[in-house]
């Protein structure tokens, strides 16, 4: 659908539109094909550049960052994140640039320094708690989780996935609440 729609903003010459599928086809794209993500993400990104530019460009930047990291080249991917997080901060959106802080602590995992992940971990655990982002809290959670137990800390990990468990639990009854 999403080819289908590209079609169609490509015939309107809709480059807001065009950038939005693009992205879309480019996330679901970096595990099967990362470096045909990165240029479906690059395309992206162009063409919210000619629509006058758009927070969304750091969405492709952190997509282009994540299928780097699939194809082992952890320098591109910190560059990737550190313009999409700069980005997120000049629009001041702090959920995206948590996001971004988030995937930098994952290059700093692949790169064996379990220190810098954690920092960073905890740093986006931190300030989501403080501005009400769930989805940082639980990306937080899910990444120390997974740190302990790369440490070899099975018990620490199991407490920070019930954590995580419980928070999405509580998130479901306020769903259920407000509907």
């Amino acid at each position: 659908m999403a080819e289908q729609a590209l079609a169609l903003y490509r015939e309107l010459g809709d480059d807001a539109g065009i950038a939005q599928q693009l992205s879309s086809i480019g996330w679901g794209t970096i595990l099967p094909d990362p470096a045909g993500a990165i240029e479906l993400f690059r395309e992206s990104i162009e063409a919210y550049r000619r629509s006058g530019g758009h927070p969304d460009i750091g969405e492709g930047l952190f997509g282009m960052a994540l299928a780097e990291m699939r194809l082992g080249n952890l320098a591109e991917a910190e560059r990737l994140l550190d313009e999409g997080i700069a980005l997120y901060q000049g629009a001041g959106d702090e959920n995206m640039l948590l996001i971004g802080v988030g995937l930098r602590g994952f290059c700093s995992r692949f790169r064996g320094d379990l220190n810098a992940a954690r920092r960073r971990y905890l740093d986006v655990v931190v300030r989501s708690e403080r501005n009400g982002s769930h989805m940082g809290l639980t990306l937080g959670l899910v990444a120390l989780a997974d740190l302990a137990l790369l440490e070899g800390d099975p018990e620490r990990a199991a407490v920070l996935k019930a954590a995580e468990e419980q928070l999405a639990e509580r998130l479901g009854e306020r769903h259920r609440l407000s509907s």
